[in-house]
């Protein structure tokens, strides 16, 4: 008998699912979301940091670009592959923890099929790395508890450390490892500061980087945290309201409905059955039910992001698949049942992008209306008069500079123009205009409906009266649709050609 049962089965699943997946990437009817947009420029300037993230990403869109080029394909493949790993790696956690074989199973193949398991291995995002590596140190964290050994602390450190080269939140897995040392009394305080060690050169690298530039990372780390106005966020008027509804149905809806109501029937189970729990399940139930709570507690009083409790995804779905397979009766049957409606639910997702150009509702609760039009800004520019050869392009937000950077003719890098005093970017660490040896600039700034549509006339108004402040002449090209629809455009491109560059940069913000 196979060591590991049902693996292959698992990973023939996966390979399916990664078809599927790459089929739908090549199509292009879902294009790179802003931040992916981003960290790709950032890819194509490989350093040992960036302004608001580790450079774990942006070594991983180089490494995927290297081998299939820089596409959307490229920039994607990595997450692909990290996905992918993820479920394999919720697998082995199950096993850790002693499941049977089939659990372990359904463990893999439900964390695959979720909303945030697709997510996983379709979007090039900094969690992707981060929860891989954050499972793969639980693993040896159950299995060290289930096995009743000592903890490796030093395989526990590389994988924090390679987690954090992605997102720093992977180190408070050191607090969950504190609480593993107390159920075993594993006082090895000398290989436990190894490991911490081994995990905290992931900081080199940024602090490197930091060094040399003023200390940005730490600086945006400290005003979001600690005063989220001072970072200039579009959420800064409502991050001090809680929203605890939202909260609670987004991880609904990223679990899927079904496994969140199996997850509470656990969490009943895990209380009633808690003294003939093994070590390891009792400690995924910690981690699980703690993060959950605190999270959930403190959305009563300001906003919290979908994705920060995503650390405790993986040991949710090893207790949704141990409740299902092990306490239920019949319990498998509502696995299979989640399982195909959340194929439901994710063609039903991928497919409302082809269907937003023609009916409004669709348009409306799109999830990726965020990802539509971008491949369409080569033939707006060029309708707009704009060479490659010739110009060069600028926008006022760092999310459309990406955008232009990869959609743009020729991939070449955008620059950014600080007209609104927002707060500092990746891109006000790299060279700017004054630096440009090409005479013509085109500037552009998109928006959506009904946005495009109520801001157009002062739109242009304004951003013809802050260009003046820095170009000569500013010309008002024209509005070029991006995604149009039968009854209006949807997402659009204002388009202005701006010459003689004076010379003066808007002030440096102190916004970080």
């Amino acid at each position: 008998m196979s060591k590991y049962p049902y693996l292959s089965c698992l990973i023939a699943a996966l390979s399916l699912k990664a078809v599927l997946v790459i089929a739908l990437i090549i199509s292009g009817v879902i294009g790179l979301g802003p931040d992916e947009a981003q960290y790709w420029t950032w890819s194509q300037e490989l350093a040992f940091g960036y302004y608001s993230k580790p450079p774990g990403i942006a070594w991983q869109i180089a490494a995927s670009a290297a081998a299939v080029g820089n596409s959307e394909l490229g920039v994607r493949l990595g997450a692909l592959l990290m996905g992918s790993l993820l479920s394999v790696a919720i697998y082995f956690l199950a096993r850790a923890c002693a499941l049977s074989p089939l659990t372990c199973l359904w463990a893999g193949l439900a964390f695959a099929l979720t909303p945030i398991g697709f997510g996983a291995t379709f979007l090039a995002i900094t969690d992707g790395g981060m929860i891989l590596f954050w499972t793969l140190a639980s693993v040896f964290v159950c299995s060290a508890l289930q096995q009743n050994k000592p903890l490796p602390y030093r395989w526990i450190g590389l994988c924090i450390l390679c987690g954090a080269l992605f997102k720093w939140p992977i180190y408070t897995l050191w607090l969950w490892v504190a609480v593993a040392m107390i159920f075993m009394q594993d006082y090895r305080y000398k290989s436990l500061l190894q490991g911490v060690a081994i995990s905290l050169l992931a900081l080199l690298p940024t602090v490197v980087w930091n060094a040399e530039s003023d200390w940005p990372t730490f600086r945006h780390v400290i005003s979001t945290v600690v005063n989220p106005a001072t970072a200039n966020n579009a959420a800064v008027a409502t991050a001090t309201k809680g929203n605890i509804g939202e909260f609670i149905g987004s991880q609904m809806l990223l679990l899927s409905p079904i496994y969140a109501i199996l997850l509470v029937g656990a969490f009943r189970a895990l209380f009633a059955r808690w003294r003939m729990l093994s070590p390891s399940l009792k400690w995924c139930a910690a981690v699980t039910i703690v993060s959950f709570g605190i999270y959930g507690s403190l959305s009563l009083f300001k906003k919290i992001q979908c994705n920060w409790v995503d650390l405790a995804y993986p040991t949710a779905i090893v207790l949704v698949c141990w409740y299902a397979c092990e306490e239920m009766v019949k319990g498998r049957r509502w696995l299979a049942i989640a399982a195909v409606a959340n194929v439901i639910l994710l063609a039903t997702a991928v497919s409302l992008p082809i269907l937003s150009p023609h009916y409004p509702w669709a348009y409306k609760i799109n999830p990726f209306k965020h990802n539509q039009g971008w491949q369409q800004l080569p033939q707006a520019l060029a309708m707009g008069g704009y060479d490659a050869d010739k110009h060069y392009l600028i926008a006022d937000k760092y999310q459309t500079c990406s955008l232009l950077s990869f959609y743009g003719p020729k991939q070449q890098r955008a620059y950014f123009l600080n007209l609104q005093g927002i707060r500092k970017n990746q891109f006000s660490y790299w060279p700017g205009i004054p630096q440009e040896p090409k005479t013509v600039a085109f500037f552009v700034a998109t928006e959506k409906a009904p946005q495009l549509q109520l801001r157009r006339q002062s739109a242009i108004e304004n951003y013809t009266q802050q260009l003046s402040q820095y170009y000569s002449d500013v010309q008002w090209i024209g509005e070029f649709p991006l995604v149009q629809a039968p009854w209006d455009t949807l997402n659009g491109a204002w388009i202005f050609r701006c010459t003689g560059f004076k010379g003066a940069m808007p002030a440096e913000s102190d916004l970080y």
